[in-house]
């Protein structure tokens, strides 16, 4: 989970926002889905997440390597083992990180 938190914040962020709420500056621009919606959280499965950051989407880029050789990697694509990680994080620690948040900004407040 922590691998696939800095995974996140390093690749997903700058359009899913920090938080995966799609409240980055180009979020509204570009479509970028909110991911601690239920819609992602409660109706697609962890292989549709994989295989959409493998394969990209009507917008979203692919970070997946096309083949099965590690060798032949972009400077964005990200191994087999690293996209696990960025979906276990978005599966089961992203509404915890999340809800974290609003409650340290309502105990500022």
């Amino acid at each position: 989970l922590k691998e696939g938190k800095t995974l996140f914040k390093i690749i997903c962020a700058a359009c899913h926002g920090q938080t995966g709420q799609a409240d980055s500056p180009v979020s509204n621009k570009i479509g970028a889905i909110n991911l601690a919606d239920s819609y992602v959280q409660d109706t697609l499965t962890e292989g549709w997440i994989f295989g959409t950051i493998s394969f990209g989407s009507f917008i979203m880029p692919a970070y997946g390597v096309p083949s099965a050789r590690e060798d032949m990697r972009g400077s964005n694509d990200l191994s087999v083992e690293e996209r696990w990680h960025v979906v276990n994080y978005v599966k089961h620690q992203l509404l915890k990180d999340v809800e974290e948040a609003a409650t340290h900004t309502a105990e500022v407040e």
